[in-house]
């Protein structure tokens, strides 16, 4: 079931994003962020953003805003998470890695 709980915690949808593992893959990710890549989708960005610690929290059917321990917020509005990620998007992951250590925090 998709939406809010009652203690305002996102329910995560049945299908799941794809997890990223540490290492090699969540770098490649990552590079591909900080390059500014136009082939990166919603469900790559979650999944980036979870692995650096972010926690979503629905505020729309399409608009997700996703934040951190030190309050730290990205804003990503997921029509499709299989479409590709409009540049401006693809920039505020980018500034969440740059943010948490750079390409680092992945090894």
């Amino acid at each position: 079931m998709n939406g809010i709980d009652s203690n305002y915690n996102y329910i995560t949808p049945q299908r799941q994003t794809p997890s990223i593992g540490f290492g090699n893959q969540a770098t490649k990710l990552g590079k591909q962020f900080l390059d500014g890549s136009k082939n990166l989708t919603g469900e790559n960005a979650v999944a980036l953003l979870k692995r650096l610690g972010y926690s979503a929290k629905e505020t729309g059917s399409s608009h997700h805003v996703f934040r951190n321990e030190h309050g730290d917020m990205v804003n990503l509005a997921l029509h499709n998470p299989k479409h590709q990620l409009k540049p401006y998007q693809v920039e505020n992951v980018a500034d969440a890695i740059k943010k948490a250590g750079g390409l680092s925090v992945f090894a």
